[in-house]
């Protein structure tokens, strides 16, 4: 709503632009003439950018930014984040983000779960895994310090890949 008020106020705003220098072009050194024309061209100004503004609000609060910066935090909080991340990082925002958060519970696309005490959102994908170096086919684990990554298994010869350890969360191998 907030998109579409803002591009009717740009919208509506050329037109008196439009006028405004129609009266200053057709001025011919008459004072009020340039006076109507400089005070359209300040009303279009006006509206221009109250709509433009309208506009860019919009956007910020739009389902497309929010959850990309949701996720971001999500990520940068270890696959979880709280209610209180949501407030301090999106401001006036973060009604939206909550309710957006809240819909992403709804859709299965995280999980609300009691963390110290406080309710956090966790995004089992952005979750820390465990990771080891196994051979494709005895099952030797290596060391991931070892320096020569892209040597064969000791044990078999095979392959070494990574692959999520045991415990490393849903989807382990």
């Amino acid at each position: 709503m907030k998109r579409l008020a803002g591009l009717l106020c740009m919208t509506f705003g050329a037109a008196p632009g439009l006028l405004g220098l129609l009266f200053l072009v057709g001025a011919a050194g008459q004072m009020r003439r340039l006076v109507v024309g400089a005070i359209l061209l300040a009303s279009a100004a006006a509206l221009v950018l109250f709509g433009s503004r309208l506009a860019a609000r919009a956007r910020l609060e739009s389902p497309e930014v929010l959850v990309p910066e949701l996720l971001r935090l999500a990520e940068l909080g270890s696959g979880a984040i709280t209610e209180a991340q949501v407030v301090a990082a999106l401001g006036d925002r973060a009604r939206l983000g909550l309710k957006l958060l809240q819909t992403m519970v709804s859709a299965g696309e995280c999980r609300r779960e009691l963390r110290e005490g406080r309710f956090a959102f966790v995004f089992h994908e952005l979750l820390p895994h465990l990771v080891v170096r196994r051979c494709r086919f005895c099952g030797f684990e290596s060391p991931l310090n070892r320096p020569d990554a892209d040597a064969a298994c000791p044990s078999c010869g095979g392959q070494l890949v990574f692959v999520r350890g045991p415990g490393a969360g849903p989807g382990a191998s």
